[in-house]
This record gives structure tokens, sequence and C-alpha cells, in this order.
């Protein structure tokens, strides 16, 4: 399994249920805008980064597993975003727990991360 599918799953069962709830209320926010007028800044932020909730259909409920998905998707571009597109992707997210989730991924997204590298199979992650 790739490190950031791990580090995300592992943040992801990290979060308490507030945490869900705030990013779950995100995903719903930007779904609506990506099948709309795209005007979320979360949405956005995202898009900058490829990380967009595109696999969830229109018509779908946002529901955990996609709550999950959005968590590997962060711990991906953790790594390639500058420190305001970072603040700006936890605060979109997670709002007031943004800190507290911010230093979960530290935690665990390797600071010399090489997305090359984990989809070889040659960098693992440990906690």
């Amino acid at each position: 399994m790739n490190t950031f599918k791990k580090a995300g799953d592992f943040v992801y069962h990290s979060l308490s249920e507030a945490e869900r709830d705030r990013l779950t209320t995100a995903l719903r926010q930007a779904v609506a805008s990506l099948y709309g007028d795209q005007c979320d800044d979360w949405l956005c932020a995202l898009g900058n980064k490829s990380a967009e909730p595109d696999y969830i259909d229109e018509e779908e409920e946002v529901n955990q597993e996609h709550v999950r998905i959005m968590c590997r998707e962060i711990a991906r571009i953790m790594r390639d975003c500058e420190p305001y597109e970072w603040d700006r992707i936890m605060d979109g997210g997670f709002g007031t727990f943004d800190r507290r989730v911010s230093s979960l991924f530290e935690k665990v997204v390797p600071v010399d991360y090489d997305p090359e590298l984990d989809r070889q199979g040659d960098l693992f992650l440990f906690w």
C-alpha cells in the first residue's frame, strides 16, 4: 500500500467525530461547487494540487469512505504544498481543528516523501 494511503488512513482513524463531521461538511460543499459554479475556496485549493473530490458523483451522499479517501489525497499532496497552500487546505477542510489535524499529517508523512518511490514500493512508513 502506498505511503500516502497509510498516512491518510492513520489520520482518518485519528480524527475525532467533530473533525470528521467538519471534513464531511467541507466535502459536501466542495462537491456541490464541483458540479455547480465552482466558487468554493477549499475546492479551488484542492484543484490547484489535482486533489479535488471528483471521485464523488453529483447525486451521491458524502460518506465516511469519501472522507477517508480525502485524508489520503491530502497526505499525497502535503509535501508539494507551499505553507500558504497547506494552511488554506487545512482551514478549508478542518476549520478550527486545522492545527491538530495538520500535526497528525506532519507526524506520518515523511519530510522527504517522494511519490515516485512510493509507487515503486521502495518507501515505507512506520509509526
